[in-house]
Order: C-alpha cells, then sequence, then structure tokens
C-alpha cells in the first residue's frame, strides 16, 4: 500500500471516529424543541404559532427551512434527533476535511486540523440552525479558494446565499467573506483594475440579491444586526455574551490563538487577505462567544497552509529529524487522541444518548403532575424550557423564539422578574399568570424568582424536583382540585423535596385555601 493512501485511510478513520466521539460527548441544545414545534405546525396548518404575551406579533422565522426539514419525520424520537446532529457533523467535518486537504495536499495535517477544530468546537455541536451554518460558511471558503470562472463562481454564491439566508443569519458573514475576499484582492492585484472591478461586481450583486428570495424580503437583512444595538439580549443571552465570560472558552482560545499567531509567525510570509481574516474572526468573539466556531474554521484553513510551508522549511533545514517518517504522524495522532480525552473528561454532562437526558434536563416530573391533576393555564416559565412547553401546547410567556417574535418590553419584564429588579407579582398579575415552572436551584442556590414565590400568600408550591419547582395560583386552581389538596387526597410523589413543597403550601394559611 502507497505511503500516500496508507495515509487517506488514516485519515478518513481519525475523522470518522472523532465524529462519533464528539457527537456522543454533546448534549442536546434547548433550543430544538422549539424548531421541532414551528417545523411541525408548518407542515401540518401553515400556521406558525403564537403566545399570549406575543399576540399580533409577525414572527420573522428567518430559519424557516431547517425547521421544516427537521420536522419531515412527524413524530421524532430523541435517538432520531441524535441521528440528526451525527448527520450534520459527518457532513461538515468530511467537506472540512476535504477543503483543507485540496488547500495543502497533505492529508494527515488536513486531519489532525480538521479533529483539533472539532475539539474546541464541539460544545457548539448541537441540534441547531446555527449549526448549518458553519456546513455554509466552509462551503463559501472553498468557492472563494477555487479556480472557478468569475461567472461560475457567482452562480455557485447566488444557490449558496439562497439557500443559507434561509436556514440562518449568519449569512451574512458570508457576504462579509466575499466582499473582503474581492476588496483586497483589487487591492492587490496587478491586472487591469477596471477589469477587476467587474469581476468583483459580479460576485457582491449575486451574493447581496440572493438572501432577498426568502418570505421576508428585505428584512432579512435587518433581523442580523438586530443584535447589535441590542443591549439586553447581549447580558442575558448567554450565547451572545462575550467569549470573556467563559473560562472554559477563553482559556482554550489564548492557547489555540497563541499556537496559531506563532505557526503564522514562523510560516511567513502570507496573503494579505488570510492575515486581515485571522485578526477579524480572533477579534469577534469578543462580541459574542457563538462566533467562535466561525473562527476557529477560519484559522484552521489559514494554518493548513502554513503548517505545509513550516514542514518543508524544517525538512528543508533539519539533517536528522526526530519526527521523521511515520514517528511525526503518530505524535499527531497521540496528540489528538489527548485532546480528544481531555474534552470529553471535562464535559459531565448528561448525554443526548441516555434515554434519562429529558428528566435531568427539563421539567418532565412537574408536567407528568400537571397532567395527572388536569392543570393548565398560563405558564411562567424559566427560558430554556419555553420551546419544550410550547411545542406540547402548553401557553408560555416567552421561548426560544425571542429575537424573532417577543417584543422586547416581554423580554424586559421577564428579565426584571427573575433578577429580583421588580416585583414579580406585578408581572404575574399583568398577565394573569396560573402556574409558574421555574428552576429549583441555579449554581447550587436558589433563584431570586423561586424563592419570591415561595413567600407569596395566593400562590402555592405543589410540586418539587432537583429541576423544577411548580407553583400555582390559588385563584387559578379549580374548586375540587384545592378541596382534594386541602385533605391530602392527592398523591404526593416519594421524592423529599415534593413532599418539602407540598408541606410548605399547607403551611400557608395555615392550610386554608379558600379564595
Amino acid at each position: 500500500m502507497s505511503s500516500i493512501r496508507a495515509q487517506k485511510i488514516f485519515a478518513w478513520c481519525a475523522l470518522i471516529i472523532a465524529s462519533i466521539i464528539i457527537s456522543l460527548g454533546k448534549p442536546n441544545g434547548w433550543d430544538f424543541f422549539w424548531y421541532l414545534g414551528a417545523g411541525q405546525l408548518m407542515h401540518g396548518t401553515g400556521d406558525v404559532g403564537e403566545n399570549f404575551t406575543a399576540l399580533n406579533q409577525s414572527w420573522h422565522n428567518h430559519e424557516w427551512l431547517f425547521h421544516w426539514i427537521l420536522a419531515i419525520n412527524p413524530d421524532p424520537g430523541l435517538y432520531h434527533l441524535f441521528l440528526h446532529i451525527v448527520l450534520v457533523l459527518a457532513i461538515l467535518i468530511t467537506l472540512f476535511f476535504l477543503l483543507l486537504k485540496n488547500s495543502n495536499h497533505k492529508p494527515l495535517i488536513a486531519a489532525f486540523l480538521t479533529i483539533i477544530a472539532g475539539i474546541m468546537m464541539s460544545s457548539f455541536f448541537e441540534l441547531r440552525a446555527q449549526m448549518v451554518s458553519y456546513l455554509f460558511f466552509i462551503i463559501m471558503i472553498g468557492l472563494l479558494d477555487s479556480s472557478l470562472s468569475e461567472k461560475k463562481r457567482a452562480i455557485c454564491i447566488f444557490i449558496l446565499m439562497l439557500i443559507w439566508a434561509n436556514v440562518h443569519g449568519a449569512f451574512v458573514l458570508g457576504i462579509g467573506l466575499i466582499a473582503l475576499h474581492r476588496i483586497i484582492l483589487y487591492i492587490s492585484a496587478k491586472r487591469d483594475s477596471q477589469a477587476l472591478l467587474q469581476d468583483w461586481w459580479i460576485a457582491i450583486v449575486a451574493a447581496l440579491l440572493a438572501p432577498l428570495v426568502n418570505p421576508y424580503f428585505y428584512e432579512v437583512y435587518v433581523y442580523p444586526f438586530k443584535w447589535i444595538g441590542n443591549s439586553l439580549y447581549k447580558e442575558y443571552i448567554t450565547e451572545w455574551t462575550s467569549m470573556v465570560k467563559w473560562d472554559f472558552q477563553f482559556y482554550p482560545y489564548l492557547i489555540y490563538t497563541a499556537v496559531a499567531a506563532l505557526i503564522l509567525y514562523l510560516s511567513r510570509p502570507h496573503k494579505l487577505f488570510d492575515f486581515i481574516l485571522f485578526v477579524l474572526f480572533a477579534i469577534l468573539p469578543f462580541s459574542a462567544v457563538r462566533h467562535l466556531p466561525f473562527y476557529y474554521i477560519l484559522a484552521s484553513y489559514i494554518l493548513s497552509g502554513s503548517l505545509c510551508r513550516l514542514e518543508t522549511r524544517l525538512t528543508n533545514t533539519v539533517e536528522h529529524s526526530v519526527l521523521s517518517g511515520g514517528t511525526k504522524w503518530i505524535v499527531l495522532s497521540c496528540a489528538a487522541i489527548v485532546f480528544l480525552s481531555v474534552n470529553l473528561y471535562n464535559n459531565p454532562v448528561v448525554r443526548i444518548t441516555d434515554p434519562i437526558f429529558r428528566k435531568y434536563a427539563y421539567p418532565t416530573g412537574a408536567l407528568a403532575f400537571m397532567r395527572d391533576n388536569d392543570l393548565d393555564g398560563r405558564i411562567f416559565n424559566a427560558y430554556q424550557w419555553g420551546g419544550y412547553l410550547w411545542v406540547q401546547g402548553y401557553d408560555v410567556f416567552i421561548d426560544g423564539r425571542l429575537d424573532t417574535l417577543y417584543p422586547d418590553d416581554v423580554f424586559s419584564e421577564f428579565t426584571d422578574a427573575v433578577t429580583a429588579k421588580t416585583d414579580c407579582r406585578n408581572v404575574f398579575d399583568k398577565w394573569d399568570m396560573d402556574i409558574v415552572l421555574f428552576d429549583t436551584v441555579i449554581d447550587g442556590k436558589s433563584p431570586l424568582l423561586t424563592s419570591a414565590v415561595f413567600g407569596m400568600n395566593d400562590w402555592i408550591s405543589l410540586y418539587q424536583d432537583p429541576v423544577v419547582t411548580l407553583f400555582a395560583h390559588i385563584e387559578s386552581l379549580d374548586k375540587s382540585f384545592l378541596e382534594k389538596w386541602q385533605t391530602g387526597t392527592i398523591p404526593i410523589p416519594d421524592e423529599p423535596m415534593c413532599q418539602y413543597a407540598a408541606g410548605m403550601s399547607h403551611l400557608k394559611n395555615n392550610g386554608d385555601f379558600d379564595t
């Protein structure tokens, strides 16, 4: 077997194994339930659904195509959704590997960089539209690096941007990448500037026009920039906060960037385009941690060529290299295994393949109690459970469609209530809330809102477990339920926390719940 063929086989095996391990090591995303619900509604009635806090609001569902495809199977199980992640991840890793291999013709260097990038990005691998954006971003880099004619490139860019704009708002990064590439090419080119200007014009126009083919026309350009000036979202939505607030992201980023900068320095000179892109995308995660994967993709692409040049220089300057022949590939493989092991060890979360995942992540116990006792009504819910509740038909206060459906003042009321900036009773009264489903513990402490509701005489605690505490407004409860609750004839789960919550409710008003 030839050395090149052996390297290719090894590279593909490494990629397949890495994709499986990384997939198994990642939890399900909070948002995928409302993604699924949106798709089911589009398949069923063509409606998009709305809540009492978003009545008469237009839903800018810019990810509609992703939701529609996700919900082709009307009743997916947890393992079916897991297969979605594996499929998308396998395609993503394969395309990224091919991009790097085609740019440097070194399959093992390409495989190593792909694995490292996958590890650095692994905490972002969830069943959500942004993961598909990573795919499109890789394809865009490949198109800009290809030898296609300008007209063919423009056609490919148009098709790519047409799909991307209907899947996720990160399509604006694709437009920015094209614009920057063409501007720098224009500056650096030695040929006639007028001829080049025409080439630049074709690619940019294709990229700008394609996104307009969507259900929202020009508004597709408005949505992505809505976040730029919205400090409220950036303060409370974790993925839009700065990377520096997340140690487990920030310190690996610093190490990766330091090593990358050293490699770039040793392998200089570089194209102006590569240098500017590296700097810009290295800065981008400081504005929002969700931009990190795009940085790792782009940096790996740039490092691919740099490592090849560096290897050639070392081979030519070192007569007897310690890492000669197959030894260097063994070292690279061991390094990848160590990175994978550390990544999985430091990620002690319930796996998506664990059948009890929902029990530890969602208010399943409280919902079972509600179903058993016919409890329903308007729910003031924890933000991360909104989609899970909404897709099951519950009337929630807020969910993951925050930025595309709900008015800003609704989210402001929500954050003020949960952070005790205002009396949560005012919000409950304004919206005629019937039920509160909120975290029992956050960071080892009882949340301010949970503690506050425990102290309200007109709200009683009906259920509590390590995940969720269920409260009900006394005036919203059926009289027959109150009588049964008052006499202790409603079965209470054996869990100590449930017994405690029930006891607390009976202590209120000396057990008299008449309203």
